[in-house]
């Protein structure tokens, strides 16, 4: 009875992990409200304890979950779209708009079961997302990437503001 228990407290990945015994029930309730508890997802909490790689993680999320798996790091972020990229969302969700095709909003994410995330970009762009799993570190490094993109854009568009035309 106290496993049954456990497993209505652990949702999403934890669970597909704990189910298919790379963690205990217990461990994964446990790493769930340890990572609630610091304000950061799951996926991080899991990788911060080394217990498996970002690169395994998203192979074993891929397969688990039946969503293709992309290497992020031959992904040229230069060529996403920003009109599609919410910022707050995608550094709070840990979720990274790539490309839309027709309704549809290719979406790089480490945690297919964040249906959270996946709902706030169909909310935020009324597009439909396809999620595609990434590694969670690389995923964080392209976020960083568009965000000081986006601020290099800003800055640029205010200096172009402070000029002075003369005609």
């Amino acid at each position: 009875m106290a496993t049954h228990a456990a497993t209505r407290n652990i949702s999403g990945l934890a669970r597909a992990m704990a189910q298919h015994g790379l963690m205990s029930e217990y461990e994964a309730e446990a790493l769930q409200t340890q990572a609630q508890s610091a304000g950061i997802t799951f996926v991080e909490q899991l990788l911060s304890g080394k217990r498996i790689t970002a690169q395994q993680l998203a192979v074993f999320a891929s397969r688990t979950f039946g969503i293709p798996l992309l290497d992020l790091a031959s992904f040229d972020t230069g060529q996403i779209q920003r009109e599609w990229v919410d910022l707050k969302i995608a550094q709070a969700r840990r979720v990274l708009p790539l490309y839309k095709r027709r309704n549809k909003l290719f979406v790089a994410i480490s945690d297919p079961a964040n249906l959270q995330a996946l709902e706030e970009v169909r909310f935020k762009t009324s597009l439909v997302p396809e999620p595609v799993v990434v590694e969670d570190d690389k995923l964080a490094q392209a976020i960083q990437r568009v965000v000081e993109s986006t601020g290099a854009t800003l800055r640029d568009m205010a200096n172009l503001e402070d000029m002075e035309v003369g005609l």
